[in-house]
């Protein structure tokens, strides 16, 4: 009865670039893993997501643990993973919704209000004095008709003369001291409506200003909205250019029966069951059967710097693509009054890969060998011939499109491995060709 392995799956853009070693025409790649737990019997690490671009001849598998390194297989599966969880929208615009100022009284304005209507209560009660006042003289006129008509006593009449006269004197002093208390205060409230007047012109000038500084505002908002989708756009569409619809995915099988096991080291090339019990470097003299050999260091893995668990492995990863290379890049300036010149040199590097590889050592390398086993011939050196670039391909300036055709049609030959496939074919979610991602470094 077979036991079921303990799986565990990594993704490629998850794991830490250790270093890319760039070349005029193809790029090694080495990723790490630390500190995988392992259980006791079967175990399988699966690693997802390597870029459709890459030689699956060249994908080797290294590691310190112990441990046996049982099988590693190489498959090309549809890409399972979703754009939108790697990707998430990000639409929702930023509505910045100020005040509208307008509509707010300022506070001067609000004070105008407030006297004015303390005012026109004042002028209410000065009012009403003056009505108080009138009607109290009509009803002394109605008394001194009365008293024309039943004639009182003359002692009594010069009583209630003298009452009359006191009394009218009285009520004519409070119906003066009313209406002129009025008059000033409508004066008053004429000069507020005034400022008030004056105010609400003011405003309304300041309301136009506004208004327009408002809608240049807008008109900003508007033009810089419109540039944040079109970059989105093109963000987006840069991305879907180089979203694989296939990625490798590489499946190491490791047994924990093995005690005295120190060193993990397999090709995948060979695919087939291999448990290695000396060190790395005791295979450096030898190919053993492999079809790739590493293009840096025999020996690419680092083990890791803290110390493991019994239970415990960290692994290497290797790759080669010809989706990523290097260019010279030459800025020539000559005086020719003073017979000097001045030559500035710099890479330019490409990367054309579903792959971003953050925070790595990056090693330039000149050579322009491909290794490609015990049947490769001895490189021969062939004049450079430097011209002018034509196009946008950087390798146009190396090679001559002889040399090129026949570059990669030697190398098709050998690996069996087509590697110029239009990129509509394994990129894209709407068959859109991928653009080229160009880096400039000064060197």
């Amino acid at each position: 009865m077979a036991t079921e392995s303990h799986k565990q799956e990594f993704r490629i853009r998850d794991l830490p670039t250790r270093s890319v070693l760039l070349f005029p025409s193809q790029a090694q790649i080495i990723r790490d893993i630390q500190s995988i737990s392992l259980k006791p019997g079967a175990n399988k690490i699966v690693i997802t997501g390597i870029s459709p671009t890459v030689d699956e001849n060249s994908i080797k598998v290294e590691g310190t643990g112990v441990a046996t390194i049982t099988e590693v297989s190489v498959d090309l599966l549809p890409n399972r993973e979703i754009y939108e969880e790697i990707y998430p929208s990000d639409d929702e615009d930023e509505d910045e919704t100020s005040s509208d100022d307008s509509e707010e009284e300022i506070d001067e304005m609000k004070e105008l209000n407030a006297k004015i209507k303390k005012l026109q209560k004042s002028l209410l009660e000065e009012q009403e004095k003056i009505n108080s006042g009138t009607n109290r003289l009509q009803i002394c006129d109605n008394f001194g008709q009365s008293v024309r008509e039943t004639r009182p006593p003359p002692a009594d009449l010069k009583i209630l003369l003298e009452a009359y006269q006191v009394e009218r004197e009285k009520i004519f002093h409070e119906h003066e001291t009313s209406t002129a208390a009025a008059e000033g205060i409508q004066e008053q409230i004429s000069k507020v409506e005034k400022q008030k007047a004056k105010l609400a012109k003011s405003l309304v000038k300041a309301n136009e200003k506004k208004e327009k500084e408002k809608a240049k505002l807008e008109q900003q908002k508007l033009r810089k909205k419109a540039e944040i989708a079109k970059e989105k756009a093109r963000v987006k569409a840069e991305r879907e250019s180089f979203w694989p619809k296939k990625v490798y995915t590489v499946t190491i099988s490791i047994e924990t029966s093995c005690k005295f096991c120190n060193i993990l080291s397999i090709n995948s090339v060979t695919n087939q069951a291999l448990a290695v019990l000396t060190p790395a470097s005791s295979r450096r003299g030898s190919i053993d059967g492999d079809t790739i050999v590493n293009l840096a260091t025999s020996e690419f893995h680092e083990p890791s710097k803290k110390a493991l668990q019994e239970d415990e492995i960290s692994l290497s990863l290797s790759y080669i693509t010809y989706s990523a290379s290097w260019s010279p890049r030459y800025d020539l300036a000559l005086n020719t009054i003073k017979s000097t010149g001045a030559l500035d040199y710099g890479a330019e590097l490409r990367n054309t890969t579903s792959e971003t590889w953050k925070d790595c050592k990056v090693i330039l390398s000149t050579s322009q060998t491909s290794f490609s086993g015990l049947n490769e011939t001895i490189p021969v050196l062939q004049p450079w011939h430097v011209r002018l670039i034509r196009g946008k391909n950087h390798e146009s300036a190396l090679y001559s499109r002889k040399e090129l055709h026949a570059k990669r049609a030697e190398y098709g030959k050998q690996t069996g491995v087509g590697y110029q496939k239009s990129r509509g074919e394994i990129f894209g979610r709407d068959g859109s060709s991928a653009p080229v991602v160009k880096v400039s470094l000064l060197l």
